[in-house]
C-alpha cells in the first residue's frame, strides 16, 4: 500500500468515525445550551410561545464549529425531534416530558432541529 492510499483511506475511517461520534457531541451541545441558560419547563414554555430560535441562541463562533462539524460529518439524517428529546432527557426529564407530551412543544422542537440542520449543512456547500 502506498502512502496516497493510507492517507486516503485514512481520511474516509476519519470521516466514519466523525460521523460516529458526532450525535453526542451535538447532544453535548444542546445540554450545554439548555444549562447555560438555566432551562426549566416554565422557561421552556416560554421559549416555545416566543418560537425562539435555538440556532440564534448560539454564539457565532459555535454556530461555525457546529458547520465545520458538519462538513465533517457529511450528513444530518440522525438530526431528529425524537433524537433531541433523548439527548436532553437524562438532564432535563421534565423538559424532555414536556416535548413529548405538548403538541405545539414538540412542533416548536422540530423546528428548531431542523433550522438547525438547515444552517448546519449549508456549511456543507461553503
Amino acid at each position: 500500500m502506498t502512502l496516497p492510499d493510507i492517507k486516503k483511506y485514512g481520511a474516509v475511517f476519519g470521516r466514519g468515525l466523525v460521523g460516529y461520534f458526532a450525535p453526542g457531541v451535538m447532544q453535548g451541545a444542546l445540554v450545554e445550551l439548555f444549562k447555560t441558560n438555566k432551562l426549566n419547563v416554565k422557561k421552556a414554555v416560554e421559549w416555545v410561545e416566543a418560537d425562539k430560535s435555538l440556532w440564534g441562541s448560539l454564539d457565532p463562533e459555535k454556530q461555525e464549529q457546529m458547520k465545520k462539524l458538519a462538513h465533517n460529518i457529511g450528513t444530518m439524517d440522525w438530526a431528529t425531534v425524537d433524537w433531541a428529546i433523548d439527548a436532553i432527557k437524562e438532564d432535563f426529564p421534565a423538559v424532555a416530558s414536556m416535548f413529548l407530551s405538548w403538541r405545539k412543544a414538540t412542533n416548536w422542537l422540530r423546528r428548531q432541529v431542523e433550522q438547525i440542520r438547515k444552517e448546519m449543512v449549508a456549511g456543507l456547500t461553503k
